[in-house]
């Protein structure tokens, strides 16, 4: 029977070779390597499997890109708002910038208009009135025309610039003030005073009295 086929001597084969083993171990002598050693640096580099992934965007720059965003998110809604709120104000006449200085109005009273007599003494000529005898006759204020018809009467003018008109028989005629005129047809008695009055008589001789300065009494 052969070795090989044979356990037990397969076995102590084993034996044998362990011992030899050993033996040698403890005499110092280093059995060699069935295996060739390996170069340094010349292990075979690792398997790849597949694509590597890409390197992922800072953190930083995506926060930065997110600030720069929202800063402009943020000034538009305040434009948006700004422009919202503003008031519109209504177009206007452009005026002077400089004030106005107002001055106090003077208030002007102005005095109630006065009632005026109706007598016989009017500024136009109404036709004559006339003038009983023994009564007195008044002509006074300015630029007034006046006919009389006078019977033994008084006529007293007086005033300026009055026109006097007097018919009939005047008992006595009496003139004052300035620049009156007076024509009358006849008359007892006549006295002038004042200043530029004229008078003239058209019948008689009366009995004239004067004074004043530039006073005028004649016959026409």
């Amino acid at each position: 029977m052969e070795p090989d086929g044979d356990p037990e001597a397969r076995i102590r084969e084993l034996e044998r070779s362990l011992n030899e083993t050993a033996r040698t171990s403890e005499l110092g002598v280093t059995k060699p390597n069935p295996y060739p050693p390996t170069a340094s640096g010349q292990y075979p580099p690792p398997p790849v499997y597949g694509t590597p992934y890409p390197p992922r965007p800072s953190v930083r720059r995506f926060r930065r890109r997110f600030i720069v965003f929202f800063a402009l998110v943020t000034a538009g809604v305040a434009g948006l708002v700004f422009y919202a709120a503003k008031p519109t104000l209504p177009q206007q006449v452009r005026t002077s910038s400089s004030p106005t200085a107002t001055l106090p109005v003077r208030s002007t009273l102005v005095p109630p208009p006065t009632r005026t007599r109706a007598t016989s003494s009017s500024s136009a000529p109404t036709g004559p009135t006339f003038v009983p005898e023994g009564s007195t006759f008044n002509v006074s204020g300015t630029h007034k025309q006046v006919a009389v018809n006078c019977d033994g009467c008084l006529v007293n003018v007086s005033g300026v610039s009055n026109t006097v008109e007097i018919t009939g028989n005047c008992d006595t005629l009496t003139v004052s003030g300035v620049e009156n005129t007076v024509h009358l047809e006849t008359a007892g008695k006549i006295g002038v005073s004042g200043f530029d009055n004229k008078v003239t008589y058209y019948a008689g001789e009366p009995e004239v009295s004067k004074s004043g300065n530039n006073n005028t009494v004649e016959q026409g």
